[in-house]
């Protein structure tokens, strides 16, 4: 689970935006939308003191019965995965600039229970970047679809 969380006597982040794809050891996006330019909507308005819960569960595992709060986001990822998201929101400023805040879970972090790395540098951009990449052009290869286990 990922908190998203704004103290209290922080401003309001408004726009609240994320993309995300699960990957595998070799950096290589298997599902998700991170292709996406806009990714989706989370919510308008985030408050101080409030809070955005993202869940990441492998859903072969894990039997929900209620549906998510209206807080919260439910996303299915394989166990043997990991996944990389990158989450970003309106400057309260500078509206048409955007704040970009990098997740990065690697598949034996995720299966070991470490915590994700979080970036907010051009780092995790270039990292997101090339992770998406990677999946365009193995996508692109259709002699490695056909040798790759199935998404």
């Amino acid at each position: 689970m990922v908190k998203i969380r704004l103290r209290k006597g922080m401003t309001p982040i408004r726009s609240l935006r994320m993309s995300w794809a699960s990957i595998d050891e070799a950096e290589v996006a298997w599902s998700g939308d991170g292709d996406e330019h806009e990714g989706i909507g989370l919510t308008s308005a985030l408050y101080p003191d409030a809070q955005f819960l993202l869940h990441i569960d492998d859903m072969d595992q894990v039997e929900v019965v209620d549906e998510p709060r209206e807080n919260e986001v439910r996303l299915g990822v394989r166990s043997d995965r990991g996944f990389v998201m990158d989450v970003n929101w309106q400057r309260p400023f500078i509206p048409w600039l955007r704040t970009h805040c990098y997740v990065v879970w690697a598949p034996a972090k995720r299966a070991t229970g470490a915590p994700p790395v979080i970036l907010r540098t051009r780092e995790g951009r270039h990292l997101f970047l090339r992770i998406m990449e990677a999946s365009r052009r193995h996508r692109a290869s259709p002699i490695d679809d056909l040798r790759s286990p199935g998404g």
